[in-house]
């Protein structure tokens, strides 16, 4: 039953992650019920820990929904990640070794194959996915792997964003990707100028695109 109720788990948090789930759907119990087949106890444990993890809002006599994202954590967590990420970067620059670089090119020549494919929102979410794990390797690099996830969990909001800002629309997978190419050039030139301007390049479009986001869809926003 624990891992029926991990499953359940996961599969919704994606669902609001990648926005098929949009803020402020109506989440009925009875529904999950019927849906997944299981008892209204694992449903129950399951909707407590998503609202514990901020994705649902569980309001007496209203009901259960799925969370508005909050615009200014979005910014703060956006501020934080560069931050963080710009010292893994600075450090990394020293230590990275040609095996190393070779994993990244491995995932680099991944990002490639999705980018070729034909738009769809499944190409998004496959490449929001290996744009995750280019960034957690990064930090893996480091022995830091634990930093990563401590960030990325506190980034559920941004995360929610980062998929509506720049993987929405199917185009800018193509400019992310880039964008990745550019910090290996760097990192394997050794040139921290050009890898920290390519990074500061791929945040600073995050900002950009987050903003018209929080413009276009505001009823999705607190």
């Amino acid at each position: 039953m624990a891992n029926r109720e991990e499953e359940i788990y996961e599969k919704l948090k994606g669902e609001i992650i990648n926005l098929d789930l949009v803020p402020g759907t109506k989440i009925r119990e009875e529904d999950l019920v019927n849906r997944f087949h299981i008892s209204r106890t694992p449903i129950r444990a399951v909707i407590l820990r998503l609202e514990l993890d901020g994705f649902l809002i569980v309001a007496p006599k209203r009901g259960t929904y799925v969370s508005k994202m909050d615009a200014k954590q979005i910014n703060d967590s956006l501020f934080i990640r560069k931050a963080v990420e710009a010292t893994v970067l600075t450090s990394l620059m020293d230590t990275i070794t040609e095996d190393q670089i070779k994993e990244l090119e491995d995932l680099l020549q991944k990002q490639e194959e999705i980018v070729l494919m034909e738009p769809s929102i499944e190409k998004s979410k496959l490449f929001f996915h290996n744009d995750n794990l280019f960034h957690a390797t990064l930090f893996r690099f480091m022995n830091l792997e634990g930093v990563w996830k401590e960030i990325h969990t506190n980034q559920n909001n941004l995360n929610r964003v980062r998929i509506m800002a720049n993987l929405r629309e199917t185009n800018k997978v193509e400019k992310v990707y880039a964008q990745h190419v550019q910090i290996l050039e760097g990192l394997k030139e050794k040139n921290l100028d050009k890898t920290l301007e390519a990074f500061k390049d791929h945040i600073d479009g995050g900002f950009e695109g987050i903003d018209n986001v929080i413009k276009k869809y505001k009823d999705y926003f607190i």
